[in-house]
């Protein structure tokens, strides 16, 4: 009975969501697999607060049920990684960075770090081969 209850509540939750940033979204899933292009700021920080809610809700399943929990948890993340991984490439060519950057983040504390501060950067407008 209550992981009917907390299903119900999660695609509401869904539901509520997309309603609301149903465009933002959509360009994001529209965007796939496209690492081509510029994501603005709004773009990029409004997909990534949806999808790791998503996420949060499929990690809170676990307490209800393990396995359906993680199963959930499992299947979204990689799902997600692909488009996640367009719209960071596309966020960094919209701040004036070529996509070697995201390789930033191996680089313990420091990369994370510095990863954010370009993730945050107003768009660059710019006529190199970084600005496609």
């Amino acid at each position: 009975m209550d992981f009917l209850l907390v299903l119900v509540v999660l695609l509401g939750y869904i539901f509520l969501i997309s309603a609301v940033l149903s465009s933002v979204y959509q360009r994001f899933w529209g965007n796939y697999a496209n690492f081509s292009g510029r994501s603005s700021r709004s773009d990029y920080w409004w997909s990534y607060l949806i999808s790791r809610s998503v996420g949060l809700i499929f990690s809170l399943l676990v307490f209800v049920n393990e396995w359906v929990g993680l199963t959930f948890f499992s299947i979204w993340y990689l799902a997600i990684f692909i488009p996640s991984l367009a719209i960071t490439i596309r966020r960094l060519r919209d701040g004036g960075h070529s996509w070697p950057w995201v390789f930033i983040n191996f680089v313990p504390v420091i990369g994370e770090v510095w990863f954010l501060v370009l993730l945050c950067m107003p768009t660059k407008r710019s006529n190199s081969n970084n600005a496609r």
